[in-house]
């Protein structure tokens, strides 16, 4: 009920549900957590995780790899660098926990999208594992909304080499290739 009422949008219903569960486990935690976060809801997703060990200290529930990836989702959708660092560091020196790729590439988000994009490209080139197009196309996004076309053709490439057949990164290519000029540049920087 938490998940249905959260994709529907109804955050107040999922909430409510949620807090007529006597004893929530850490997936009902994670499920609330991650309907805030998806709809943006930075403080409230925040709000949330920090109190899973308040209030469930004698349940044992504590934020894990899930709980850690829907507060990052929050703070890429707001593109609130610090917080997103701070989580991230949060995670692995406070909890132990080992990230994912999934939250190398949102971090990549956060920080390309907070307009670092020369970090969120070392961070993917850094990262313990090898680049999927997922995090090829959160450092092209990254690149179209600050104009940084040359990375982004190189992340384009990357990312077309991951996951032919995914329709993301030419949308993303195509959108941070809007102006003719820009056209021209990026076609010959695909032909090389």
């Amino acid at each position: 009920m938490i998940q249905m009422y959260g994709a529907c949008g109804s955050l107040e219903e999922a909430r409510r549900v949620f807090e007529s569960i006597d004893h929530p486990n850490g997936f009902s935690w994670n499920i609330l957590l991650t309907a805030y976060a998806q709809r943006g809801h930075l403080q409230d997703s925040k709000r949330i995780f920090d109190a899973m060990p308040e209030r469930d200290v004698m349940e044992g529930v504590e934020p894990d790899e899930i709980s850690f990836m829907g507060t990052l989702v929050a703070c890429s959708y707001k593109g609130v660098l610090l917080e997103g660092i701070q989580i991230f560091q949060t995670m692995i020196q406070g909890h132990g926990l080992e990230p994912r790729q999934e939250h190398y590439s949102c971090m990549i988000s956060i920080l390309g999208r907070a307009g670092d994009v020369r970090s969120a490209e070392w961070l993917l080139q850094s990262m313990p594992f090898r680049p999927d197009s997922v995090a090829w196309a959160a450092l092209l996004s990254s690149c179209k909304i600050h104009d940084e076309s040359v990375l982004g053709v190189r992340a384009a490439k990357n990312a077309f080499r991951t996951r032919a057949w995914d329709a993301t990164p030419y949308v993303l290519l195509s959108n941070l290739c809007l102006t003719e000029r820009k056209l021209k540049t990026t076609v010959k920087e695909l032909s090389k």
